[in-house]
């Protein structure tokens, strides 16, 4: 019993980060009608960047071909004593550039450019895929190659209510992602704003007709997106260190939480993120570690022959 809940909680853990990952799929989905196969590049990019900025003794250079930077490292060098200060301002310094970069010059450059009301989108589809590609060359290439050691926010050490060991970092990111979670629900249910963003994924051109400015919605969407990725490679990085094909496994499990759940939904994909999370170490536990991404990759096929709109979504047609 005490290893199946260590398990389970580390499960929650883990599909707390799916579940915000996935939630950036379906906000895109339903406002722009966008789906980025780049979404785990979009979380391994930001890992790097915090890496880079906040590192106390960074072994992650920016590279010298970024114009206007330099090829200096310019990590922040605080004491390392308590909080890990120097990685959290490391975030704070990617969070407006994951902002700009992976939310305004994503969607202007591609979703704007590409995906056309009534249009086809595979063209977006296969940028994206580009786009993810040249992500984790460009990394690879650029930045280092092999993998870099990551420190956890919440530190390394356990807890061991009734004799049950759990990490302090499987804790913070429950705790983390469950604010995180609840403060989007709230800006989305609660705020005028949020109304309007809501407004304007279900139903554009009524919208428009309201007065909502739907475009700056979208916008708004795409950059709660590059702030929820940011937060993803944040905390799921310590785990799996900073890697340049770390996004390759973050995209496709985020992509089948979001699926699983229902990709039309935001609870659904919430839903779905945990479920993954927690069936993946049940996988990796019980079964082997060989077969710890089978177990969601088989839900996922389960959940399409029998309810293809996900387990928490919605039916919905298309014209084409």
């Amino acid at each position: 019993m005490e290893q199946f809940l260590q398990v389970t909680i580390s499960g929650l853990a883990t599909g707390a980060i799916f579940a915000i990952s996935a939630v950036g799929f379906a906000l895109l989905w339903q406002t722009a009608g966008a789906v980025n196969f780049a979404h785990g590049e979009f979380i391994m990019v930001p890992a790097v960047l915090i890496l880079a900025l906040g590192t106390q003794e960074p072994t992650v250079g920016i590279p010298d071909f970024i114009p206007l930077i330099g090829g200096a490292n310019i990590g922040v060098a605080l004491p390392s004593a308590g909080l890990p200060w120097g990685l959290l301002i490391g975030f704070a310094l990617t969070i407006p550039i994951a902002i700009f970069l992976l939310g305004y010059l994503f969607k202007v450059s591609l979703v704007d450019r590409l995906l056309q009301p009534g249009g086809d989108d595979i063209p977006l589809v296969i940028a994206t895929i580009g786009l993810g590609l040249f992500l984790r060359e460009y990394v690879h290439e650029a930045w280092f190659a092999t993998p870099q050691p990551f420190p956890s926010v919440f530190g390394n050490g356990f807890w061991r209510p009734g004799g049950v060991a759990i990490s302090a970092d499987d804790i913070g990111i429950i705790v983390a992602c469950t604010i995180v979670i609840g403060a989007l629900q709230f800006f989305i249910k609660r705020t005028y704003l949020g109304r309007q963003m809501e407004a304007a994924a279900q139903n554009a051109e009524t919208a428009r007709v309201l007065g909502i400015p739907v475009n700056r919605m979208v916008l708004l969407t795409f950059a709660i997106n590059a702030v929820l990725v940011t937060i993803a490679g944040l905390l799921v990085s310590p785990a799996i260190n900073a890697r340049w094909d770390a996004g390759i496994n973050l995209g496709l499990l985020a992509f089948t939480a979001a699926i699983i759940g229902g990709f039309n939904q935001v609870r659904g994909a919430l839903y779905g993120g945990f479920l993954v999370g927690v069936i993946q170490n049940w996988s990796g536990a019980y079964l082997s570690t060989l077969y710890r991404d089978a177990g969601p990759l088989l839900l996922l096929i389960l959940v399409i022959l029998v309810r293809p709109q996900g387990l928490f979504g919605r039916a919905e047609e298309r014209r084409i």
